[in-house]
């Protein structure tokens, strides 16, 4: 073995490196290989499952493709825009679960409907349960039309479901009735809402928006869902590919 790699034959002072004078090449090593984000995402994976054997547990995180950490994405926007559609095929983009509260809610025997105004929790644990599924396997998911209101964004919270990315859609109420319009005349493929239930819906979800992504800010997306539907995927993976915000210490 070489010098200075035994404890017979520990480094002399002629050995030690020079920190301050490598600390640029450091920092530069430590941005390329995100080791920012991988220590942010192994010290979430020990808070959150603590699990019985966190070595272990840590080695396993860092066998996976993406050692950054699966990807979990919620997205959200007003209803009426295809936003199921697009979530199913981000999740085939990237191979990773897709989760839909509405077929989540149609499974439990309940209208995906009337979700607005069922019980919080109740809808919230049903979620929690499909996504804690994915993350045990250390794969990841793409939520989609969930959380709704403040209180499902704590349930989520409590129970240490935290996305990597939050995506909303943004469209016009006038897009919105248009594209519901030609779903009537078959010039779309999809199914048409009566105008009544979809401006409900509408309210609802402009009225709660604000006060449930709030908690979300620092990892939140806009994307622009009046342009095509490819091109609106295409952002959105765009967006997916992003690495995740760290909170780790990081260079002045």
């Amino acid at each position: 073995m070489g010098s200075g790699t035994t404890l017979d034959d520990p480094v002399t002072k002629d050995q030690v490196p020079d920190l301050k004078a490598s600390e640029h090449e450091i920092n530069e090593y430590l941005n390329a290989t995100h080791a920012y984000e991988v220590f942010s995402f192994l010290l979430k994976e020990l808070m959150t499952k603590r699990p019985a054997d966190p070595l272990q547990h840590m080695q396993d995180c860092l066998r996976i493709s993406r050692p950054t950490g699966p990807l979990t994405v919620f997205l959200a926007g007003p209803p009426g825009l295809g936003r199921s559609e697009l979530g199913a095929k981000l999740a085939d983009i990237f191979g990773v679960t897709f989760i839909s509260s509405g077929e989540l809610l149609k499974e439990a025997g309940h209208q995906a409907s009337s979700s607005s105004v069922m019980d919080d929790e109740v809808i919230s644990s049903l979620v929690i349960k499909k996504t804690k599924e994915a993350t045990d396997k250390l794969e990841g998911f793409i939520l989609d039309g969930f959380p709704r209101t403040p209180a499902q964004a704590a349930y989520l919270k409590e129970a240490g479901v935290v996305p990597g990315h939050v995506i909303l859609l943004k469209a016009s109420l006038a897009f919105i009735e248009t594209r519901n319009a030609m779903l009537a005349d078959g010039e779309l493929e999809g199914a048409q809402e009566d105008s009544s239930h979809l401006a409900a819906r509408q309210r609802h979800f402009c009225s709660s928006v604000s006060p449930t992504f709030e908690t979300y800010r620092d990892c939140l997306t806009i994307v622009d869902a009046e342009a095509p539907s490819e091109i609106v995927l295409a952002e959105l993976a765009k967006v997916a590919r992003r690495l995740p915000y760290s909170r780790g210490p990081r260079p002045l």
